[in-house]
């Protein structure tokens, strides 16, 4: 083999190589996965109507609304609706500042044992909010409903290793643009794409929970938070069998 023709098939074999490595499947670690991301965006979007259409036109998780409805309040003279939709924000508050202390406790622990812990909070107050008679008043359940979402979103921040919301989607709507922009221009990227779908998958969830919590709420009141508990339950198996290391 003459010198010229060694040096070509370095080249080509260095390039396979690296071929082979771009293409070659990523671990995503399981709490980053899009199933878990779509379910628990469902979850954020079913609970936003479920709460506005069945306990007082009041986001449970999108804080950004419940801010304007704040500012329209204050800016009314409306003195019963700056606390109607303050209490939802304080308690959103908090639950960020639980879910942040629960990390810090539990940072040397086992992977994925706050993420349980959140879901488990989550799932117990809406099983006794599925309990309880839709006359109670509203108050009560925006305010947990608020505190358990923000922590499970706190400690649910991404998914195949780019960052999203699971009780809000506009953030997650600006980067399904953005990506779907950068997949076309200046040209083709089929990683950015890749990374489109998955956005737009999310938003879709988000609101397709809206829809069925929007359906279900009239119909069946505070039981209609069943749909929610069945999601979050099966992420907790499928989480749990993960950490266990089961497939």
């Amino acid at each position: 083999m003459s010198l010229g023709s060694a040096r070509v098939y370095r080249v080509n074999i260095r390039k396979a190589q690296n071929l082979a490595q771009e293409f070659q499947p990523i671990r995503v670690p399981h709490t980053e996965q899009l199933s878990v991301a779509g379910l628990l965006t469902a979850t954020g979007g079913f609970l936003d109507a479920f709460t506005f259409v069945g306990h007082g036109h009041v986001f449970a998780n999108s804080m950004t609304g419940n801010v304007v409805l704040l500012g329209l309040a204050a800016g009314t003279g409306d003195r019963g609706g700056i606390w109607w939709h303050l209490v939802p924000i304080l308690a959103f508050m908090m639950g960020v500042a639980v879910a942040q202390f629960i990390r810090l406790t539990l940072q040397s622990g086992p992977v994925g044992r706050a993420e349980q812990i959140s879901l488990w909070l989550e799932i117990s107050f809406l099983s006794l909010v599925a309990l309880l008679p839709h006359e109670l008043s509203h108050e009560a359940i925006i305010l947990g409903i608020a505190f358990v979402a923000a922590v499970q979103s706190t400690n649910f921040t991404r998914v195949k290793g780019g960052g999203y919301n699971s009780t809000m989607t506009t953030g997650n709507l600006r980067r399904f643009a953005e990506t779907l922009f950068r997949g076309f221009v200046p040209k083709r990227d089929d990683k950015a794409l890749q990374q489109a779908k998955t956005f737009a998958l999310i938003c879709l969830c988000f609101l397709s929970g809206a829809i069925v919590g929007g359906f279900s709420t009239p119909r069946l009141g505070n039981s209609a938070v069943v749909f929610p508990i069945v999601a979050l339950l099966f992420l907790q198996l499928k989480i749990s069998r993960r950490a266990t290391g089961h497939s």
